[in-house]
């Protein structure tokens, strides 16, 4: 069965290349937000595994979208994909807890591949 990440990302080309390195995962579906409203809207129209979000959005910042994330639908993973993460390490893991998965920018792809498999894992596994 596939399984569906939602990548928010302010930025066009990120999201692109995060597409790009999910591309060949046959049973993985890929979808895109540019900001936090439109991936709650999205969140509230179709199923979603894992949610992956840059910390700086406009309007809604990473931290509040994987709050209200984590708030709305608990069963759905969540991790924040970041440039700041040393800057931001412990306000992050403060707001989200300390069991949030932190990704740093520019991210290596095997290692980002993994991670990405380990949270849609977790997710399986406590569905099961």
């Amino acid at each position: 069965m596939s399984k569906t990440v939602l990548f928010v990302d302010d930025e066009p080309n990120i999201c692109h290349a995060l597409q790009r390195v999910f591309a060949d995962e046959i049973d993985l579906d890929v979808v895109t937000a540019g900001d936090g409203p439109q991936a709650l809207e999205l969140l509230a129209s179709r199923p979603v595994d894992l949610v992956v979000s840059d910390e700086m959005l406009p309007g809604m910042d990473g931290i509040a979208l994987l709050g209200s994330v984590r708030r709305l639908y608990p069963d759905i993973q969540v991790m924040m994909l970041t440039g700041y993460a040393e800057d931001k390490g412990s306000e992050i893991g403060d707001a989200l807890g300390r069991d949030i998965v932190i990704v740093n920018k520019p991210w290596e792809t095997d290692a980002l591949r993994r991670v990405v498999r380990e949270l849609l894992g977790r997710r399986e596994s406590r569905a099961e």
